[in-house]
Formats: structure tokens, C-alpha cells, sequence
């Protein structure tokens, strides 16, 4: 009874290799590719264990069918592998699906999210402060002089520079601020529960302690405040607005004036 059990019925064997088939075809090549692309030997190697597996249990299942054998170790086989096989590529779809999600949302030089996922979060931050009557600030910043560091030093002294501007901003910052690299040089900070005056001063002493930072270059933070709903009530208008105001602060830091704007 249990050899029967195990015996490798034929339509079972075609939907399987049917299934196995579309699989292949339709996701795993696109993840393989996206794999090899960012060279990451492990899953690489992972999905070639997968597939090799997946493949010696078609074979058996093959010769099985066409030996017509019935033997209880060639259906053992065959089930085992596909087991092994199927578990090892699920594992592996859920890993690339990972790493896609994780470079879809955050960055990949600094580790804090990126500009993909500021709408959604600035609008749901703005939702809550709305309904609980609370204000939220935002706070664009940019690194003065970044494009001359890049420029006579080259890109990775830039990348540097915003490895430890991200880093030491993260260390003064609270747990329910989300900052955000919103590309190139520039950087968005959410501020919720947070008036225009306190986001002000917390500007301030962000942009001193980059003053402080130890760097190699004459780097510092041109900052611009916008907070709802005092100044706008839609995404969009809030960042338009802080941006504004960070390219007015950028124009006073070249005319030595500190204020926030």
C-alpha cells in the first residue's frame, strides 16, 4: 500500500512539470537575473542547488516513467528531491524578494529610506496629526560645496561625506523622526508632533553638529522648515516649500547668515 502511495502517477508528474515549467519561465529567470546583477554569490548559489535538485527529481521522474518501475527508491527519490528542491527555491524567491523591497525603500549608501517612499510616508504621517489636531515639520536639507568635493576628490570622498552626514544626523534625532534621502546631496527629515519654531531649532543644532563633524572638507547645511498646517496642508506644497526655503537659506550661508529660513 505505501509503495502505491509513492508510486509516481503520470498526471501528477505532468502538472508538476508543468507547474515547474511556468516557474521558471515567468519569475525565476527575472530574479536570477536581477541576482547576477548585483553579484550576490550566495543566492546564486542557492538557486543553482534549487534548480539541480529540482531537475535530478524530473530525470528520475522520467526514467521512472518511461522504465514503468514501480520501485519504492525511485519514487522516494523523486519526492525528496522535489521537496528539497521546491524549499530551497522558495527560499530563494523570498530572499531576492527581500532584498527588491529593501532597495525599493531605502538607500543603499546611507541605510535610511528613499525618496520612493516619502510620499506615502509623509502623507500617513500628516493623516494622523490631522486627525489627533497635532502639527508636523519637515525639514529639507542640502550639503553646501558637495559638488567641488566630487568634482577635485571624486565620487567616493562624496560618498563618504554622505555616509557621515546621514550617520551623525541619525545619532540626534529621535525614534518617530523619519529621515529620508531624497537624492544627490539632499535630504528630507520628518518631524512629527513637531511646530515650526521647535523644527527650526532642531535645524540649528542638526546644522551644528555637521559644523563639528570631523571632515577633511568645507561641508555644511543649507536647511529650509515648512510644518502643517501652519504653512501647507498637501505633501507636495510642504516640500516645495521647504526646498524653497532651504535654496534661500543656501543663499544666505554664502552672505554668513545663520538663520533658519
Amino acid at each position: 500500500m505505501f509503495n502505491e502511495i509513492l508510486l509516481i502517477d503520470k498526471n501528477v508528474y505532468i502538472m508538476v512539470a508543468l507547474i515547474s515549467s511556468v516557474i521558471l519561465a515567468s519569475i525565476l529567470v527575472k530574479l536570477v537575473q536581477v541576482e547576477i546583477l548585483r553579484e550576490d554569490k550566495p543566492l546564486i548559489i542557492l538557486i543553482a542547488i534549487g534548480l539541480s535538485l529540482i531537475a535530478l527529481a524530473v530525470v528520475i521522474g522520467v526514467f521512472a516513467n518511461i522504465a514503468a518501475s514501480d520501485s519504492i527508491v525511485y519514487n522516494i527519490l523523486f519526492y525528496i528531491l522535489l521537496i528539497l528542491g521546491t524549499t530551497i527555491m522558495t527560499i530563494f524567491i523570498h530572499k531576492t524578494l527581500s532584498n527588491l523591497i529593501y532597495q525599493a525603500n531605502y538607500d543603499l549608501l546611507t541605510g535610511i529610506y528613499n525618496k520612493n517612499i516619502l510620499f506615502r510616508i509623509l502623507k500617513n504621517n500628516i493623516l494622523s496629526a490631522e486627525k489627533i489636531d497635532k502639527p508636523i515639520s519637515i525639514v529639507f536639507m542640502d550639503i553646501n560645496n558637495f559638488k567641488s568635493v566630487n568634482d577635485d576628490f571624486g565620487h567616493q570622498a562624496g560618498d563618504l561625506i554622505l555616509y557621515r552626514i546621514a550617520k551623525e544626523i541619525k545619532k540626534h534625532i529621535r525614534k518617530s523622526d523619519v529621515f529620508i534621502r531624497y537624492g544627490g546631496d539632499e535630504f528630507i527629515l520628518i518631524l512629527p508632533d513637531t511646530n515650526k519654531k521647535n523644527a527650526e531649532q532642531i535645524s540649528l543644532r542638526l546644522g551644528q553638529e555637521i559644523d563639528n563633524l570631523k571632515i577633511n572638507h568645507k561641508i555644511s547645511l543649507s536647511l529650509g522648515v515648512a510644518s502643517f498646517p501652519e504653512d501647507a496642508k498637501l505633501v507636495e506644497d510642504l516640500i516645495d516649500i521647504a526646498d524653497s526655503r532651504m535654496y534661500q537659506h543656501k543663499l544666505s550661508v554664502k552672505n554668513n547668515i545663520k538663520k533658519i529660513l
